[in-house]
């Protein structure tokens, strides 16, 4: 019996460039990133593949008072802390304002 398709058997260059078009395309939408996000929650596998994309730039909302900023920044020391570390894939850290 065949395993049919598995997704995990294409060439990474491949799989890099479906990453790409789900970012590109989500550029165009309301919900930038949206489309990424979906992508890796379909498999443990997508969610590693997508971490490079989905974690490059930190968008840092907080409110104005140093407590707002404190829970931000320990929100995503959280995430980043997650799955042996995702720190190296930040490129940027942005302000929404």
């Amino acid at each position: 019996m065949e395993d049919g398709f598995k997704l995990e058997r294409l060439p990474w260059l491949a799989l890099n460039r479906i990453c790409d078009y789900l970012i590109d395309d989500a550029s165009r939408s309301l919900h930038p990133r949206c489309d990424l996000a979906a992508f890796s929650l379909t498999s443990k596998w997508c969610c590693a593949l997508t971490a490079p994309q989905r974690f490059c730039e930190i968008v840092l909302e907080a409110t104005e008072s140093d407590t707002g900023l404190n829970c931000a920044m320990e929100k995503w020391i959280e995430v980043l802390d997650r799955d042996g570390g995702r720190y190296h894939y930040v490129r940027r850290l942005k302000s929404p304002h």
